[in-house]
């Protein structure tokens, strides 16, 4: 797929303008299921008192909470280049991937496989440190053959089917890859599970 050129939509902006139009108790949960990874103990209790409010149940002087939907912010009009990603190489950090080989991605399924200790999980927390994940567990592991003041920050160069490429650095947002690539494995499996059986014992 060649990369192609389209107007911005910003799924956040779309989300704060519906949260306007609700009840405060639920913008107020809207803004949270946004903003947070998972919903504690704590948010519920408050997302509840919001409510009590809105349905005049709550005890007089109740305050409301502060609701504060963070918006990525973007150029007004600014295009947005939708590509695929064709390879990841010069890998530096991480594990002990070597920094000579090259992942490469085809245009439709790409399958990595092999034995434990080839390098898939150390790409697959590259992809998760780099990209949008629901996943709490973004970080990288070093070489572990290497003292821990020797090893060099994570780094890795994406490269893109428009010819285009660009530096990963570990713990450095990149903006292309954030808003441009999604990473769904096992652990976001259990950010969203955990939460629901938290909240529905059975």
């Amino acid at each position: 797929m060649s990369a192609t050129t389209q107007s911005t939509f910003n799924i956040m902006d779309e989300l704060s303008a519906w949260g306007k139009t609700l009840p405060s108790w639920q913008s107020f949960l809207l803004s949270k299921l946004v903003t947070e990874v998972d919903l504690p103990d704590k948010v519920i209790d408050e997302i509840f008192a919001e409510y009590l409010i809105d349905q005049n149940l709550a005890s007089s002087g109740a305050n409301r909470m502060v609701c504060n939907m963070t918006l990525p912010q973007f150029q007004v009009n600014e295009p947005t280049v939708v590509s695929t990603l064709t390879a990841i190489s010069s890998v530096s950090g991480v594990n002990a991937l070597a920094a000579d080989q090259t992942l490469s991605f085809g245009p439709k399924l790409t399958v990595v496989y092999g034995p434990n200790g080839a390098g898939k999980s150390g790409y697959a927390r590259m992809l998760k440190s780099a990209c949008f994940t629901r996943s709490k567990d973004t970080g990288i592991l070093g070489d572990v053959k290497l003292a821990k003041d020797k090893q060099p920050k994570p780094t890795a160069t994406f490269s893109f089917d428009d010819g285009s490429s660009i530096t990963f650095v570990h713990q450095e947002p990149c903006q292309r890859l954030r808003d441009g690539f999604a990473v769904f494995d096992a652990t976001c499996v259990r950010v969203h599970l955990d939460g629901v059986l938290r909240r529905n014992p059975k």
